[in-house]
């Protein structure tokens, strides 16, 4: 399909918001002017190429809409350049425009050529958050670029410009991705992915902000942060410290010398230290790192998760042993807890003996080329990895259905049992002794992209994740990664999904609550992060937050102050047991 050029000014009046257009054909030639304001276009080739002529203009930008004596600014929208079995080509001169009006979100730009490649012309690109009158922005615009090949990254990155400061994601399905000395890729989230090749970084990756942000790179084969590279997720204001994970599949991971990576925290009180999580595969005794020279800031933790694989399971036990297409939980933590006999060797060889934020932690990844099931819903397969600390440490959790996902039973960390309640008797938090506070971390996956190196890829539009009805998936300081090709699926009302973190300390001059309250204060839960293809979908609560926030206080007799002691202390706490709102 070709579209011609069309003559004359463009509209200038408010029109409409939100249209929508979509262009499918076995090969798509754009040259024309396209404007949806706060829209979307989606061009697709079925079989050739997606070509953008010098003379295409398409704007889904934003408006600024005026409201009687005010005005307010709309979204950026979405443009979609897709070709199935080709590639996608912007000439320059071409246009792309997904910026935000005035203080709203900028827009998204998304290019995929699985089979082929993505070429774009300096200058067409446009995704600016801009900021009101108040100085206020919306979140920045996000660019998602996958490819058969990606050796034009720096390219790409370049054309980008100065916008699309919300994301800036790069995926190679074959080859390397190599980011130059000259290069620096600024976003709030940066992802790279090179599915069967390398990643060498000597440039830069920025992710500041008021919050440090996230930085994410998985190579099939090997990833070098070379000497002179730059990676930063720091806050740059009063917030928490960013999140870095790097991941290296069936070669080595290499933090060289010269290199630099920052997740400072700000100089606060109560924010979270940053966090990098380093991901490689057990050899034998060791696990496949040469390296770790790079200058490291701001690190409450850096795990290197040593990760053992185990392919084609479909069944996940608590007990028992494993054969064939079932595993159980017992037989991993026998695994881990032989490998944890060579922790302290690891942490020698990378000259790491002595640093205390150092950690080696025992990854599992469980792969199915079909459904995978955790449990049967009997409280024999809950999995309670309260007691699968390795070494002392928890373990990251990664379970990679390439067909549906299954949680029938419980599956917890950071608490005594299981099960938020067990007859009249509630789980409790873990006292800090127990592996210094931390736990778990989990990546729960259906529809999994098997060729992918980033291990929570989908497929769009292939697996659930369900939860069954009445049971919890929960850790404390871990994360939570939730990804549906599909959906993501709370069976119940009492189907529910949380952090909890780990028991607060002491506060001078606080009295706790009477025993009954049953009150448990904590802080530093990990973080939740759930994305579904297409939906997510729970049931109904028949709860309001009071059912499981609980609250004390009072004040004396004129109500001048409040009162002292265990009933009277003002105080607000989670009861965890009760806790059934998704």
């Amino acid at each position: 399909m070709e579209t011609a050029q069309q003559l004359g000014a463009p509209r200038t009046d408010a029109g409409g918001l939100g249209a929508r257009w979509q262009v499918e054909a076995d090969a798509v030639e754009f040259g024309t002017r396209a404007r949806l304001a706060s829209g979307g276009l989606q061009l697709q080739a079925r079989s050739g190429d997606v070509q953008l002529r010098p003379e295409a203009d398409i704007d889904v930008s934003g408006r600024d809409v005026a409201f009687f004596d005010a005005s307010r600014g709309t979204w950026g929208g979405d443009v979609a350049l897709v070709a199935d079995q080709g590639s996608v080509r912007v000439a320059e001169g071409a246009r792309i425009d997904v910026s935000s009006a005035r203080g709203a979100d900028g827009g998204r730009l998304t290019a995929r050529a699985v089979n082929g490649q993505i070429d774009i012309g300096a200058g067409s690109l446009r995704g600016a958050a801009v900021a009101d009158a108040n100085g206020l922005r919306g979140d920045g615009a996000v660019a998602r670029f996958e490819a058969g090949t990606l050796a034009n990254a720096s390219a790409l990155n370049a054309a980008l410009g100065d916008g699309f400061g919300g994301e800036r994601s790069l995926r190679a399905r074959s080859g390397d991705i190599d980011v130059a000395a000259d290069q620096v890729v600024r976003a709030e989230r940066i992802e790279l992915a090179a599915d069967a090749g390398s990643i060498n970084l000597r440039g830069q990756l920025i992710a500041n902000g008021d919050d440090g942000g996230r930085v994410q790179a998985h190579a099939g084969q090997s990833l070098t942060l070379h000497g002179g590279a730059v990676i930063e997720a720091r806050s740059t204001g009063g917030g928490d410290g960013g999140r870095v994970e790097l991941g290296a599949g069936g070669g080595s991971l290499a933090l060289d010398t010269g290199a630099r990576v920052d997740v400072s925290a700000a100089a606060a009180p109560g924010v979270q230290a940053g966090r990098i999580n380093l991901r490689a595969r057990r050899v034998g005794s060791d696990v496949a790192v040469t390296s770790l020279g790079a200058d490291i800031r701001g690190a409450g933790n850096v795990d290197l998760e040593a990760v053992r694989v185990y392919e084609g399971v479909n069944t996940l036990n608590a007990t028992g042993g494993s054969s064939g297409a079932v595993l159980s939980l017992a037989t991993i933590t026998g695994n881990d807890t032989a490998f944890a006999g060579n922790h302290a060797a690891i942490r020698t060889r990378l000259g790491q003996a002595d640093n205390a934020a150092f950690h080696v932690v025992s990854g599992t990844e469980v792969r199915s080329t079909g459904n995978l099931a955790l449990g049967n819903g009997t409280a024999a397969t809950d999995w309670n990895l309260a007691t699968a600390g390795a070494g002392g440490e928890p373990g990251v959790l990664t379970l990679r259905a390439e067909g549906n996902l299954l949680i029938n039973s419980h599956l917890s960390d950071g608490f005594s049992a299981a099960a938020p309640i067990t007859g009249t008797t509630p789980a409790s938090v873990l006292p800090d002794s127990t592996r210094g506070g931390r736990s778990w971390s989990y990546r729960l996956v259906a529809g999994a992209d098997a060729q992918a190196a980033d291990p929570t890829a989908t497929r769009t539009g292939v697996g659930d994740v369900t939860v069954a009805s009445g049971k919890v998936v929960r850790t404390g300081t871990g994360d939570i990664e939730v990804a549906a090709g599909r959906d993501v699926v709370l069976a119940s009302n009492t189907s529910t999904i949380y952090t909890a973190g780990r028991l607060s300390g002491d506060v001078a001059g606080f009295t706790n609550p009477i025993t009954l309250q049953r009150a448990t204060f904590t802080q530093g839960g990990g973080d939740v992060r759930i994305e579904a293809g297409r939906d997510i979908t729970g049931a109904p609560s028949t709860q309001l937050f009071s059912d499981w926030l609980f609250r004390q206080g009072r004040t004396d007799a004129d109500g001048a102050a409040y009162l002292t002691g265990q009933q009277g202390t003002p105080a607000w706490w989670v009861r965890f047991d009760q806790f059934a709102q998704g």
